[in-house]
């Protein structure tokens, strides 16, 4: 048996707003393994803390208590650097409005973030990655075979 690969981790995280000097606790004790690769799926009504723990998740918010962990690393010790670069680089968030470019198509979208963002030195493109996700490799019109 092949051991999990945990690459979020969320223990004992709880979230408070505010709302003048009123404190709203809008996500309370939540504790959650996310495996690399893995597939979640959040769902609940209008205010039951969805958003919240997705900024959470996607490290774009620090919680009020317990600790958030990206890849075994603690997101409170992270630089703003750091946290963008695993962003752009590991996670991926699709929305129930999907914040796509409408002039694009769907290969271009999925395409459109990594080609904004400064190729390495030397190289003059990155690679598709609609490509790879769609299981085609570029320019060949076929899916892999193994």
């Amino acid at each position: 048996m092949s051991e999990r690969e945990i690459l979020v981790e969320l223990n004992g995280v709880s979230r408070d707003c505010h709302l003048g000097k009123t404190v709203v606790p809008a996500l309370v004790d939540v504790s959650l393994e996310i495996e690399r690769g893995g597939f979640l799926i959040v769902s609940g009504l209008s205010g039951s803390g969805k958003s919240t723990l997705l900024n959470l998740i996607g490290c774009i918010d620090q919680p009020t208590r317990g600790s958030v962990l990206f890849d075994g690393n603690d997101v409170a010790k992270m630089t703003d650097r750091e946290l963008s670069a695993s962003r752009a680089q590991r996670l991926g968030f699709i929305f129930e409005s999907f914040n796509l470019v409408p002039v694009l198509n769907a290969h271009e979208n999925v395409d459109y973030p990594p080609a904004i963002e400064k190729c390495p030195e030397g190289r003059t493109s990155r690679p598709h990655r609609s490509d790879a996700r769609s299981g085609r490799f570029a320019g060949s019109g076929s899916a892999p075979t193994g």
